[in-house]
């Protein structure tokens, strides 16, 4: 994982946070875009299921063989790309989850338009949040195993 990562993350959540400023004009209005029950949904779940895969130490192994600080490991390279597509695979799921949940609860009080806003929002917040996870999380790390074991092959 390149240094230089990082800035492009800080560089991103900058333009992020002012994209959600312009569109809803206030800094107040920026918060229409946190949901903690969506935000601990998506990876909060995508975690928990993985740990049903994978034990913590394979975990933080992916994290670490993903640094270029790490020695060159390649079963433990290729248990990464492993985890870090499962996650992925989870976060799409954990999103899906969400969004019905939201949707459930857009019909069960369906004649209620301002709940039937807000419940659509956060059925579609949680998609929002997974594309966030999976762009800045798990294709990153994927990408960095892979190309160390494209370098050392």
């Amino acid at each position: 994982m390149k240094k230089g990562f990082w800035i492009f993350l800080l560089l991103f959540v900058l333009l992020t946070v002012g994209t959600f400023f312009l569109a809803t004009g206030s800094l107040q209005g920026m918060f229409l875009y946190i949901d903690f029950a969506s935000l601990a949904l998506v990876p909060g779940f995508a975690f928990l299921l993985s740990l049903a895969f994978f034990s913590p130490r394979e975990i933080g192994n992916a994290f670490k063989y993903a640094s270029e600080s790490a020695p060159f490991d390649k079963k433990e390279i290729g248990k990464g790309i492993v985890f870090f597509k499962t996650l992925q695979s989870l976060i799409v799921f954990s999103a899906i989850f969400g969004c019905i949940i939201g949707v459930v609860a857009i019909l069960q009080d369906i004649s209620n338009l301002e709940r039937v806003g807000k419940n659509m929002g956060i059925a579609i917040i949680v998609l929002l949040y997974a594309a966030f996870f999976i762009l800045f999380l798990t294709l990153p790390y994927t990408g960095a195993l892979k190309k160390r074991l494209a370098e050392n092959s």
